[in-house]
């Protein structure tokens, strides 16, 4: 916990469910923070930091479990805790599938929540959750850019990332953020970096950073976790845009050895509005599950539009897609592209 008095965040929407956890935890020395919409949560974990987190089973008709899906980033390294109405032996176990495992039932008292929630603080105390082997498998296996800091040092970027630029990181590992970034083109850039560095918040978010070595725009979510070692953190990137298209700096490289199909790309490939959300959700690094709640489709229409998506493209995978894309609108370069440039494809 960053303070002595635990801060806990309380999602809810149910007058009764407020009013009896919030008695309840004031009476045992927690500090309460509230939030009742969805559209609240986001923006809250931008801006502030919880040791633990109270989340009702329905938030306005939202069920809180798909909740914990959709933040997950922001809630990983935060017990969460689900408030259940009843007991529901079905509900249960897809709380259980989805992970969330710590569930509470009324009635309410020390014992079934107080206890519960300075437990889990008590566990989670020395844990370090970039140390964990799920956080490995995350990493690498994620679409969305990331990159590891140790030390206030570039240690490690994951395979999207690798994929996008080979050469960045043999150009950036063991160089400080402000060596390999300039955050000067937004005025919260640099106090929100204090912020994460001095501990006043676990989650900052940067805008338009741009990127000394491939010069790119990227919006970045800087994350560390409460009980990570000095200067990890983890830095997840959304690219913006090319720099500036009008200059003559190089460009970023497509990877070598991606086979896109540029006869496809040569055609002007064309995709439906649902095909370019799908594709821009997976580009973010979203599962088919939560870009299925996202657009509020199946998951099985999610799969074939990313299939369509891909055939389109010449992709076998989606990430090969999502590369061929950024080819096709200019944000990559990839290898003859002088000819692509020339038919107009890439302006």
């Amino acid at each position: 916990m960053n303070s002595q008095i635990p801060r806990v965040l309380l999602i809810s929407s149910c007058g009764t469910t407020k009013t009896k956890v919030e008695k309840l935890l004031s009476k045992n020395g927690f500090l309460i923070e509230r939030v009742s919409q969805i559209e609240e949560i986001d923006g809250f974990f931008r801006e502030n930091c919880v040791d633990a987190i109270l989340c009702d089973q329905m938030i306005n008709g939202r069920a809180g479990m798909d909740l914990f899906q959709q933040f997950q980033l922001a809630f990983q390294a935060t017990p969460f805790f689900l408030i259940m109405n009843e007991f529901d032996a079905d509900e249960v176990m897809i709380a259980l599938e989805v992970g969330v495992t710590n569930l509470i039932f009324p009635p309410f008292s020390k014992t079934s929540l107080i206890g519960k929630i300075e437990n889990e603080l008590i566990k989670r105390k020395n844990a370090n959750l970039f140390k964990v082997n799920e956080f490995a498998e995350l990493f690498e296996e994620s679409l969305a850019l990331k990159i590891l800091m140790r030390d206030d040092k570039i240690f490690k970027c994951n395979a999207a990332l690798t994929e996008m630029n080979p050469e960045f990181f043999g150009a950036a590992e063991g160089k400080s953020f402000e060596e390999v970034f300039d955050v000067e083109l937004h005025k919260s850039n640099r106090l929100n970096i204090k912020r994460l560095q001095s501990g006043v918040s676990n989650i900052v978010k940067l805008n338009r950073v741009k990127c000394k070595y491939s010069d790119c725009l990227f919006d970045m979510l800087l994350f560390k976790g409460s009980q990570g070692e000095q200067g990890e953190y983890l830095i997840e990137l959304t690219l913006l845009e090319k720099w500036n298209s009008n200059d003559n700096s190089e460009e970023i490289k497509l990877p070598a050895g991606v086979p896109v199909n540029y006869e496809a790309i040569g055609e002007k490939v064309h995709l439906t509005d649902r095909e370019l959300q799908v594709l821009e959700l997976s580009a973010a690094g979203l599962p088919i599950k939560v870009i299925a709640e996202e657009l509020s489709v199946s998951n099985r229409t999610v799969e074939k539009h990313r299939a369509n998506i891909m055939e389109k493209l010449g992709a076998g995978n989606i990430i090969e897609a999502i590369i061929a894309w950024y080819v096709q609108i200019g944000v990559i370069k990839g290898p003859n592209s002088e000819s692509h440039l020339k038919s107009g494809v890439l302006n």
